[in-house]
């Protein structure tokens, strides 16, 4: 898997009713292995109001580096439990550009450290931006399947 992904982002809103500092914990999951202050790897923290939550924060990490991406990928691919549903909707979650979407259940990771692909509720974000010669979408759909396959 050499630089087969050249940009990764992770994003997850904490609602009044979570406990920031799981949702943070379980965030930090994402990275482990990875020394966030010697990679100058930052965890965005905006505060908002919502619509069903009186107070928000929206926790996102932006990675450009390699082998900060490859070691979250990693983590990501470990934890993963139902890696066959993403292979069965990867034409919906993948767009023209190359940018695979993904969405894991927030508190089935916070309470089992586990990561379970869905297509709904509240969730951590995950945005992957694949390269794949020639950038096609074929191209990049067969990145992403061959990544997700390998053990």
């Amino acid at each position: 898997m050499d630089r087969l992904v050249e940009f990764l982002q992770i994003r997850v809103i904490v609602y009044d009713w979570d406990d920031p500092e799981k949702i943070k914990e379980a965030l930090l999951k994402f990275f482990e292995g990875i020394d966030l202050k010697k990679e100058k790897i930052n965890i965005e923290e905006v505060k908002g109001k919502g619509l069903v939550s009186s107070e928000l924060i929206t926790y996102t990490v932006k990675i450009n580096k390699w082998r900060v991406i490859k070691k979250v990928l990693e983590n990501i691919k470990k934890r993963i439990e139902n890696k066959e549903d993403i292979l069965r909707d990867l034409e919906k979650i993948v767009d023209e550009n190359g940018r695979l979407y993904l969405r894991f259940d927030k508190d089935y990771f916070v309470n089992t450290g586990k990561l379970m692909f869905v297509d709904h509720g509240e969730v951590f974000h995950v945005k992957i931006t694949f390269r794949a010669f020639p950038r096609t979408r074929e191209n990049i759909l067969k990145v992403i399947r061959e990544f997700l396959e390998d053990p």
